[in-house]
């Protein structure tokens, strides 16, 4: 199963969306009414008793595999049970099935806000919409499909389908992953292309790829050339995938397989509240000396790679990187730690280790890798105030995490 999170305030919109559909069934739903109108009034009256909340709305998608069928029953199921590993069992809800696709899939719009007025956290939700997602497919026989995060190329759209040009775009992704394989450089991997006529022009947006000999007429009557953007094609085709994932990387079939032994790690149940995660880190790291080997303790005991990273992220180093260097630079450096300390690999990770190095070196923040377990040649150094861990006020014989003495 896939899912697709969209939060917002606009109740109104997305049940004349969903309810507006010809092939729409209202599988199941805990709010009062029958209309849109008294619906959306409804759900106003729970957010009444929370108004500041900006996203009141939870809307996802669930969506089968092509091949699977199930019953209303089955998905009345599937839906109760979503919704309460996502914490949402106290809160109103509509859910509504659509028949318009390819694939069976249904829509639930919920209320963030509980009856009795508290607020369901959204923090890490799409990763933890993965993970649960992962047991309802175990638990209900349903095809396995891997989530955004595990795919390095990706699939058709529908409309692509539709006026049959899915074969173009794998065309696309194929010409591109061989020849930067082939390419030792970024450089000479333009040039490649180039003889195969597909020019690669890099835009504020990302890279984008034009295929000369293919070409449609726009609305002012001009031909323009047949093109994706690097991630529209998937993640390895962006200019930080291809560096990390095929530039001058004979690893073809290991890349594309790496997603199976993803899919083999532990999946563990149920998901991991903040306050167990925290508690579970602070237990972790009373018994070493950096991200690395917590990372190592908790791998020990069965957590997979995102338990572990959710585990990581609890930490007051990633809540300072985080504020400093940005959310997506301190995720990478998790990532480092993990497959530093653990037997769990992903491909391409010499790569990004050596990109966090090189940004946190750069940045003047060298000093901190040595709590991810690494060694800096840093020659230029921030001074900033020591970071210190508050242990939870329930546990007082724990040690905070080792993390390397900051000057000013």
């Amino acid at each position: 199963m896939l899912s697709n999170i969209v939060k917002g305030s606009h109740f109104l919109e997305a049940l004349q969306y969903t309810k507006g559909k010809k092939q729409s069934q209202v599988l199941s739903k805990k709010v009062d009414g029958r209309t849109v109108k008294q619906q959306v009034s409804s759900f106003e009256q729970v957010w009444d008793k929370r108004r500041r909340v900006q996203r009141p709305m939870f809307h996802v998608s669930l969506s089968l595999h092509h091949d699977d069928v199930v019953s209303a029953v089955t998905w009345r199921k599937i839906i109760r049970r979503y919704l309460r590993e996502m914490g949402y069992k106290n809160c109103p809800y509509i859910a509504i099935r659509h028949s318009d696709r390819l694939h069976d899939h249904v829509h639930i719009i919920a209320s963030r806000i509980t009856d009795n007025g508290q607020l369901v956290s959204d923090s890490w939700d799409y990763l933890k919409s993965q993970n649960v997602l992962r047991r309802i497919e175990a638990d209900f026989e349903l095809t396995p499909c891997p989530s955004s995060s595990e795919c390095y190329e990706r699939p058709p759209q529908i409309w692509e389908i539709h006026l049959y040009q899915q074969e173009l775009r794998r065309w696309m992704q194929n010409t591109v992953r061989e020849t930067a394989i082939q390419s030792p450089n970024l450089p000479e991997f333009v040039a490649n292309l180039a003889q195969k006529q597909i020019n690669v022009r890099f835009t504020p947006q990302g890279l984008r790829y034009e295929w000369r000999i293919d070409s449609y007429w726009d609305k002012n009557g001009n031909a323009q050339p047949t093109n994706y953007t690097g991630s529209t094609l998937g993640k390895v085709f962006t200019e930080y995938g291809l560096k990390r994932y095929l530039l001058s990387k004979d690893s073809d079939r290991k890349l594309f397989t790496a997603s199976q032994s993803r899919a083999n790690q532990p999946v563990l149940s149920p998901w991991l509240t903040h306050h167990k995660a925290k508690n579970l880190y602070y237990q972790y790291s009373a018994k070493s000396d950096n991200l690395s080997q917590t990372a190592q303790l908790a791998a020990q005991n069965g957590w997979n790679w995102d338990a572990i990273r959710f585990m990581l992220a609890q930490s007051q180093w990633f809540a300072y990187i985080k504020k400093k260097l940005g959310r997506g630079l301190a995720l990478k450096a998790l990532n480092v730690a993990i497959a530093h300390g653990t037997d769990y690999t992903a491909p391409g990770m010499d790569y990004e280790k050596n990109y966090v190095e090189l940004a946190f070196t750069r940045q003047g923040y060298g000093d901190y890798l040595h709590s991810l377990g690494l060694s800096s040649n840093a020659t230029t150094v921030i001074y900033t105030p020591t970071i210190t861990e508050l242990p939870l006020q329930e546990k007082t014989n724990s040690k905070p995490e080792n993390i390397t003495k900051q000057r000013w």
